[in-house]
């Protein structure tokens, strides 16, 4: 009797966790691209120590200036976000020291950067890590690991192949990401209202400069190593 043979495993690629520490709800980090799953789904970690390295394999396609966040690009065109702190942009790069840049490939657990959580702290801002499938996040799988915490480079889930073509994306799908986007894009522009209010009140005030580090933060700027 004929049978067909059997089907190739689906290739799987694997999320290493780029922190160690507890992990954090979702719904509990203050910023609605996270908590909401705006930008697709993901986990979130409270980080014990500064060392973020890269959950995948991949190329590094967007490192901002602040260097607070990390765009990296599998081969397979799944994207994944790492972003440390919330609203740590505002710091303008202050604590944060890259190891990569931008177009640069990197394998799994490299390191991306150093980040000085005491200094984020000190600047009354969340030290939350969250790790984001922006691309391919259907075919995401984040498995809870046996406890609250987790290590550096514990897998933290997987991104299965798709088979074959799959069923793709239907008319209710396209209007779920169309919505997303447009929350996303009012939580942005809420954003820039707020900071473009703030520097009209510095402005008044006669104070043009850069703000500068909070009292007693260390003096430090992050750079890349020479």
């Amino acid at each position: 009797m004929f049978e067909p043979p059997a089907a190739a495993p689906l290739a799987v690629t694997e999320l290493i966790s780029p922190v160690s520490g507890p992990l954090v709800d979702l719904s509990e980090v203050p910023d609605l691209l996270y908590s909401e799953r705006l930008l697709g789904p993901g986990i979130a970690i409270e980080p014990r120590d500064g060392l973020i390295t890269a959950p995948i394999a991949g190329t590094v396609r967007t490192c901002p200036g602040s260097h607070h966040a990390f765009y990296l690009e599998a081969g397979d065109g799944t994207q994944i976000l790492v972003h440390v702190g919330v609203d740590a942009h505002v710091l303008r790069g202050l604590g944060f020291l890259p190891l990569v840049e931008e177009g640069q490939s990197v394998h799994a657990t490299q390191a991306l950067c150093l980040v000085d959580l005491e200094y984020l702290r000190i600047a009354g801002l969340p030290t939350v890590c969250t790790v984001t499938v922006t691309r391919n996040g259907d075919r995401a799988e984040f498995t809870a690991p046996g406890g609250p915490a987790v290590g550096a480079r514990t897998a933290l889930g997987r991104i299965r192949e798709r088979a074959g073509r799959g069923r793709g994306r239907t008319g209710r799908d396209w209007e779920r990401v169309g919505r997303n986007r447009e929350r996303a894009g009012r939580e942005w522009a809420w954003r820039d209202r707020e900071r473009a209010g703030r520097g009209r009140a510095d402005a008044g005030r006669g104070d043009d400069a850069a703000p500068g580090p909070p009292a007693g933060a260390p003096n430090v700027r992050g750079s890349r190593p020479r």
